[in-house]
């Protein structure tokens, strides 16, 4: 019996270390694996950051014609706003030109009624 229990020990503490071994084995896996994830390079996480990339790049470029739309939509605008502008100076420019000519022939036809008045022939 003292042998069966000496060799149970034996077997207890052989198991005892294989558990340790196989724990510090299991960690120094996982520390490695870890570190790949950390560094970028692990074979699991190669293909979803490849899909991360190719949708952030998909977004930068939607974005950018996005940008060039509304750029370009930005610029119509203001050339119409421009324009409308442009149009509506011209068009109180003629008016006052207008109401100015107006007034000269009428203060022209004041005058000239004026000086009949004063100066009839006789």
């Amino acid at each position: 019996r003292l042998d069966a229990f000496e060799a149970l020990e034996d077997i207890e503490a052989e198991l005892a270390a294989y558990r340790a071994r196989l724990y510090q084995e299991k960690r120094e896996e996982l520390d490695r694996e870890a570190r790949l994830v950390h560094d970028g390079v692990h074979s699991a996480l190669a293909p979803i950051m490849e899909q991360i990339r190719t949708r952030r790049d998909e977004q930068l470029s939607f974005a950018t014609a996005l940008l060039k739309f509304r750029e370009s939509c930005f610029d119509e605008s203001l050339a119409v706003a421009v324009s409308l502008a442009d149009a509506e100076y011209r068009r109180k420019r003629a008016s006052i030109r207008q109401e100015m000519v107006s007034e000269c022939l009428q203060t022209q036809a004041a005058l000239q009624e004026e000086f009949r008045r004063h100066h009839v022939p006789g």
